[in-house]
């Protein structure tokens, strides 16, 4: 029976794990297969066994840290970093998902040291910054989403108390850059993946207003070049995020000086 057979099987027995299987192998194989081109295989099965298993705690804290480590190695975290439309961008994209899990798992147990959360964040930030493949669904093999998934990584990553104003300034500075690309002009909800990576800083309480406020206003100075298309992607994308976040803020029934700046920005732009 190979991966797919066996995982397919789990998946229909409620993600139960099946009596004279080790999970260690059966995560290193998942680990392989990660970037797998079929989105069945990629993402209804490896992803979300592995999600099931982190909830339920069946994964010991000894496997979910060397997967943690593994996701964030040179053939899966980094691998054909710099490509553009490429197929290397699933395993990219479907590895850094692993670390929302293990630190999920890590709230529970706690088993990650401050080391630990800061060569993560060090890894996530460098792949977020280099990563260049924008797409969110590819025909014919389903969701690489890139930049939504790493949201996905930096909002349980900026959670940390180990991730002090410096690292969460860091972070931002990110956000702003992949806000103020020309090429995509978002349309798969990356605004909204973003946003909650800010919203999770704004509530740490770390920044003070007059921070967040700067960099609010840095999100609608877009940088123009005369180029209608470029610029308008740029626009629309800085307008979408900061919308994005002012809803946000609303839902959670927030008040104050960063609605009105919101305001106030997206009323100059």
């Amino acid at each position: 029976m190979n991966l797919k057979q066996q995982l397919q099987e789990i998946s229909e027995n409620e993600y139960k794990i099946p009596e004279g299987i080790s999970i260690d192998t059966l995560v290193c194989e998942m680990m392989s297969s990660i970037g797998s081109v079929d989105s069945e295989l990629r993402d209804s099965l490896i992803y979300m066994t592995l999600y099931y298993w982190t909830i339920r705690n069946e994964i010991s804290p000894e496997i979910m840290k060397e997967m943690l480590y593994t996701c964030l190695d040179e053939d899966h975290l980094f691998l054909g970093l710099g490509e553009n439309e490429s197929d290397t961008v699933f395993t990219r994209a479907f590895s850094v998902l692993v670390v929302p899990l293990a630190l999920t798992c890590n709230t529970q147990i706690n088993f990650l040291t401050e080391e630990d959360i800061q060569y993560t964040f060090d890894k996530i930030t460098t792949y977020f910054h280099q990563e260049k493949d924008f797409r969110g669904y590819v025909e014919d093999k389903g969701w690489a989403h890139a930049v939504a998934h790493a949201s996905d990584a930096l909002e349980s990553i900026v959670n940390s108390s180990y991730v002090r104003a410096d690292g969460l300034l860091t972070v931002l500075e990110l956000i702003l850059e992949k806000t103020h690309v020309s090429n995509p002009y978002y349309i798969h909800l990356e605004d909204e993946r973003m946003t909650n990576v800010i919203v999770t800083i704004i509530n740490r309480n770390v920044l003070s207003d007059e921070q967040l406020m700067n960099w609010i206003r840095r999100v609608g100075t877009y940088p123009e070049t005369g180029i209608i298309s470029d610029d308008f992607n740029r626009k629309g994308n800085a307008r979408n995020l900061l919308r994005s976040v002012y809803f946000k803020l609303i839902d959670q029934q927030k008040e104050g000086l960063l609605l009105s700046e919101i305001i106030t920005v997206l009323n100059k732009m």
